[in-house]
C-alpha cells in the first residue's frame, strides 16, 4: 500500500490501463504436440485412409505424399500392394505417365497374388499406351490375360 501511495500520479492511470492493454496484446503462440512414434497398425491404417481419400477427392499431390509416406513407413504392411497400384493412379491422375509404371510395376512385381496385381498389369498397359510405347502396352495386357485369366481386369478386356 505505501508503494501505492508514493507512487507518482502518473503511474496511477498506465496501472488501470494495464488490464485493457494486456487485452490488446495477442496471446501466446499455441505450439501443437510433436507428433509421437506410433507405428501400430492403426496408424498404418489411417495414414493408408487418408491418402486414398485424397486420391477420392482429386487431390492428387497430396495423395501421392501420403501413399509414398505409407510406403516409406510401412514397407512390410498388408496393404502396401494396394498403397502401390493407388499411388500409380494418383501419377496416372496427373499425367505422370513414367511414375505411374514404375507404381503399377512394382504393385505387380512386389505382389503377385495382391488383389490389385491384374488392375495394376491393366492401368500400366494404358500408362504405356499414354508413352506412345504400343508394344510394352500390349505386353501388359498379354501378361494380364495369362497369369489373371479369371480376374475382373482380364474379362474387362474381353468385353472391349
Amino acid at each position: 500500500q505505501e508503494e501505492r501511495l508514493s507512487a507518482p500520479a502518473s503511474a496511477e492511470p498506465e496501472a488501470k490501463k494495464g488490464p485493457a492493454a494486456r487485452e490488446m496484446t495477442p496471446p501466446p503462440a499455441i505450439i501443437a504436440p510433436a507428433p509421437t512414434d506410433d507405428t501400430g497398425p492403426d496408424s498404418a491404417a489411417e495414414l493408408y485412409r487418408q491418402s486414398f481419400s485424397h486420391y477420392a477427392a482429386g487431390r492428387f499431390a497430396r495423395g501421392v505424399d501420403g501413399f509414398q509416406d505409407f510406403l516409406r513407413q510401412y514397407p512390410e504392411h498388408e496393404y502396401t500392394g494396394h498403397a502401390e497400384y493407388w499411388l500409380g493412379e494418383c501419377f496416372y491422375s496427373q499425367q505422370r505417365y513414367e511414375e505411374a509404371v514404375a507404381a503399377y510395376k512394382r504393385a505387380v512385381e512386389n505382389h503377385p497374388k495382391g488383389s490389385k496385381a491384374p488392375d495394376a498389369l491393366l492401368k500400366m498397359s494404358e500408362a504405356l499406351k499414354q508413352l506412345g510405347q504400343t508394344q510394352h502396352a500390349d505386353a501388359a495386357l498379354q501378361a494380364l490375360s495369362s497369369r489373371y485369366p479369371e480376374s475382373r481386369a482380364a474379362h474387362s478386356l474381353n468385353r472391349n
